[in-house]
């Protein structure tokens, strides 16, 4: 288990990585290697970390699995990552590189396929296709993606403002950023973008990713012996089933993000299986 979390400020961009860095790492990483059982992201011989950042959920798969590559466009959070890997002896992780969303791995490359909070920030529907050639047939996918109510969240309450990051700013421009990946179908920079639940269940499942479970962020669960739904694009309560959690157990998860805001679904993920 991760026991050293300091490295040097080299590693930081600016004083939001360096913010970011230490909001994630504050309390360990326990809380989230309970997450990557909860999903049933174990005992598996190769999984991919894609956006990994700064390696917090890598370094939890990296406990629980065989082998883990540990996947990003960010150089410096690359080396922070290589930094924890080295100064904590953890031998099962690989870092990547990458340009983009290419995947430079061959087809049925890996048992499972984890990107947290990268969707929102990638070509996401080149990245799906990616996700679906190299997974394993059978193979896990977790992702998760940010709706409406988390940047009405951005615009009122302002989290997590500081002078290099303005979430106001953000929200204001998801909707531009949005509109022109819609009609270009290119992503030109890191900046949001929306992915409403409805587009990102019917885009998986035109890639034949089987949906195991859609709910707000934290309260997905896997087991061997779920039981197949039918298409989620044929329930109109698709909103509905992520509000009321009707995957999850609120009773036993704890959520890293703001499931709902003012009604409307915030972040929430969705776990599916390679056909």
């Amino acid at each position: 288990m991760l026991l050293d979390f300091k490295i040097d400020s080299e590693y930081f961009e600016n004083e939001n990585d360096e913010l970011f860095f230490d909001r994630v790492y504050k309390d360990g990483i326990l809380k989230y290697i309970k997450r990557v059982k909860q999903i049933g992201f174990t005992h598996k011989n190769k999984v991919l970390d894609f956006g990994c950042g700064y390696g917090q959920w890598s370094t939890s798969l990296a406990s629980l699995n065989k082998d883990v590559v540990a996947a990003d466009v960010n150089k410096n959070r690359l080396l922070a990552l290589d930094e924890l890997i080295f100064k904590n002896s953890i031998n099962n992780i690989k870092t990547v590189n990458l340009s983009n969303t290419t995947i430079p791995f061959n087809d049925n490359s890996f048992d499972a396929v984890f990107a947290y909070s990268v969707l929102p920030f990638c070509d996401w529907k080149k990245a799906l296709t990616e996700f679906k050639r190299v997974l394993k047939k059978g193979g896990l996918l977790y992702c998760n993606a940010n709706s409406w109510g988390w940047y009405m969240y951005l615009w009122d309450r302002k989290h997590n403002h500081n002078k290099c990051y303005s979430p106001k700013h953000t929200a204001a421009q998801v909707l531009n950023n949005s509109l022109e990946y819609d009609l270009t179908g290119k992503k030109k920079d890191i900046n949001d973008l929306l992915i409403t639940p409805d587009i990102l269940v019917k885009s998986m499942e035109e890639r034949n990713l089987e949906i195991i479970s859609c709910t707000q962020e934290g309260f997905s669960s896997f087991s061997e012996h779920y039981t197949k739904k039918s298409s989620y694009r044929n329930n109109q309560s698709l909103l509905s089933h992520i509000l009321n959690n009707d995957d999850g157990n609120e009773s036993s998860y704890i959520p890293f993000m703001l499931g709902n805001y003012q009604n409307q679904v915030a972040v929430y993920e969705v776990i599916a299986r390679n056909d």
